[in-house]
């Protein structure tokens, strides 16, 4: 316990403690405040530098990420209620609760924390440095001055210093080093004494590593990968959004069929019903309700199905849209109110129109030429790698010194004694010219030393350095050209795919156009031969098989056109898709797309 009031005291006059304490504090008030960084929305929040070191101590140490397990909460609507919904609904609640959107977002996010880690290549640093020495060591020299049969020394380093990355790819540093020296050397004139050293370095390569586009090429390839996942990110968006609208309208379709469906079970009961009274009439035999019996249960068994075709479309859109009121598990029943409309004669613009406004806007083609971009910076990062490297370095300082100053024989006011009196001096008779440094004080003085006209020093040099063959150069070079041509091909067989995409969704625009003309004629004359097969059942000039084919026929027809609609405004939206225009046709805004995911 001794030994601490001990190393207090020698503490007490070093300038460690007070620069020390200066040097904390600096780096408190520059760390983030106890309760972490502040960070954009949604974006996770940086914990403070105590809350990491208290956590890193802790052996009940909290858990880094806390995991949440999602559990299935009852529907807010009784089972069976009916939800409409809109189009337009559908898009908006996709965007906000989507869970595969909240899981893709992040990786924009993270490609955005890409380009600030980049940009903090060059942010400045603070760095100190302490350790107190001490050695006690057997006398090897008389020249050591000791007054013992050891030679002992002790020394109290201290440094601190802020460093600053530059554009150019050199280092600047400032740095002040105050030391503090102490020995039982005899021949010391200043014992302890304190060093102050304010020192200025410069480390500038020349050829590898140097210039501000090799140094910059990281920020630039980081935010070209941000702008690359911005454009994933809206291909993500509207390809959930085509998918929501291909299950919108599936659904739409379902509700449609199965009313198709219904209805037609509802003409073959009346005609039963029709034909009973006849039986009972005795207009007709009873053998002719088989064909009504027969029609019934064939209608039926198709109504089974339609009910099962609407419920997997219900759960195909439920899962998309992931509704919190009518969840996949739900009984409750999502009602489309938009219905497939009659599109207009002829689409806007031409073919060759749509394909150069795909290759204008479409979000993967744009990608694809960032991605190209980049590429060719990273082969102008290789090529720097090729060259040897060949640093300047360079350094300015000011030099402090003071200590306690030891009375020490003056042996050039010796030398210029008469040799009488340097007789008398050697045998003791009178006391020897002493001198005494003017150097005497702390290390407060040894500051004011650094400011003397002739203490200083400076030094420049260069170093060279290359590796014989530079394999590694030479590989990483190749390897960024081949990379490129890559990415070249890639881009050339993209722009085949978005052609053949545009050509394709063009097509099935003009082929369902042109079905929804035919069946709306196919419907008419069917409607109309139905109409008139009653009037012959009637006169007993036709049978209920021929009404009942008559029946179908209609049906058939009326169900091709609304899947000939349903088909056009699906295919609608993956022309809107394929030309990249889906978003900004149904009015998705940036500010919409820039919040989806977050909840």
């Amino acid at each position: 316990m001794k030994g601490i009031p001990w190393l207090a005291g020698r503490f007490r006059h070093l300038p460690f403690p007070h620069c020390a304490l200066l040097f904390l504090l600096a780096l408190l008030l520059t760390s983030p405040a106890s309760g972490g960084e502040k960070s954009p929305d949604g974006l996770p929040t940086i914990p403070a530098p105590w809350t990491i070191i208290r956590e890193q101590w802790n052996r009940n140490a909290r858990e880094a990420f806390e995991i949440h397990l999602f559990r299935i909460e009852k529907d807010l609507l009784p089972a069976g209620s009916p939800l409409p919904l809109s189009l337009e609904d559908a898009f908006r609640l996709a965007l906000r609760q989507n869970l595969d959107l909240r899981s893709e977002r992040y990786t924009k996010d993270i490609a955005e924390m890409d380009i600030q880690k980049a940009q903090g290549a060059f942010d400045p640093y603070v760095f100190s440095h302490f350790s107190y020495d001490f050695s006690s060591e057997p006398l090897s020299s008389q020249l050591q001055g000791a007054g013992t049969q050891y030679f002992k020394r002790r020394a109290a380093l201290f440094d601190v210093g802020l460093g600053k990355p530059i554009k150019t790819g050199g280092l600047l540093e400032l740095k002040l080093d105050m030391n503090r020296y102490e020995s039982n050397s005899t021949f010391l004139i200043i014992n302890p004494y304190y060093t102050t050293r304010l020192n200025l370095s410069l480390t500038q390569p020349i050829l590898k590593n140097a210039g501000i586009v090799f140094q910059t090429a990281p920020i630039r390839i980081a935010q070209n990968l941000h702008l690359i996942s911005v454009d994933r990110w809206e291909e993500y968006i509207a390809n959930i959004l085509v998918k929501v609208s291909q299950a919108y309208w599936n659904l739409a379709f379902a509700v449609e069929n199965l009313k198709v469906r219904k209805k037609s079970l509802a003409l073959a009961e009346e005609l039963l019903r029709d034909n009973e009274t006849q039986v009972r009439l005795g207009t007709m035999a009873p053998i002719d309700l088989l064909q009504s019996k027969t029609g019934i249960a064939l209608r039926k068994e198709e109504v089974i199905s339609a009910e099962a075709t609407l419920e997997s479309a219900q759960d195909v859109l439920k899962e998309l849209l992931q509704l919190d009121r009518a969840p996949t598990y739900s009984a409750t029943q999502v009602i489309p109110t938009d219905v497939p409309s009659t599109p207009p004669p002829r689409e806007k613009g031409s073919l060759e129109d749509a394909i150069a406004i795909a290759l204008k806007n479409r979000p993967e083609y744009r990608a694809a030429l960032k991605d190209l971009e980049t590429k060719n910076l990273q082969i102008r990062v290789a090529e720097n790698q090729l060259l040897p490297v060949l640093d300047f370095i360079g350094s300015v300082g000011l030099n402090g010194l003071a200590g306690t100053a030891v009375p020490t024989t003056d042996f050039s006011a010796i030398e210029e004694m008469s040799p009488l009196e340097q007789l008398l001096v050697l045998i003791g008779a009178i006391p020897s010219p002493t001198f005494t440094s003017p150097l005497d004080g702390k290390w407060k003085e040894s500051y004011d030393e650094l400011f003397r006209p002739d203490s200083y020093q400076w030094n420049v040099g260069l170093r060279f350095q290359y590796p014989l063959g530079n394999n590694t150069g030479k590989a990483e070079y190749r390897k960024a050209k081949m990379d490129s041509l890559r990415a070249l091909w890639a881009l050339r067989s993209l722009e085949q795919k978005v052609v053949l995409e545009v050509k394709e969704a063009w097509r099935a625009l003009e082929v369902n156009r042109k079905k929804i003309k035919i069946s709306e004629t196919s419907v008419r004359l069917a409607r109309q031969q139905l109409k008139a097969e009653h009037k012959r059942l009637t006169l007993g000039l036709s049978t209920n098989y021929q009404v009942l084919q008559m029946e179908e026929d209609l049906r058939k027809a009326q169900i091709n056109r609304l899947r000939a609609k349903v088909n056009y405004w699906k295919a609608r939206a993956k022309m809107l898709k394929a030309t990249g225009m889906f978003l900004q046709q149904e009015k998705i805004s940036r500010d919409q797309i820039m919040r989806t995911g977050r909840g």
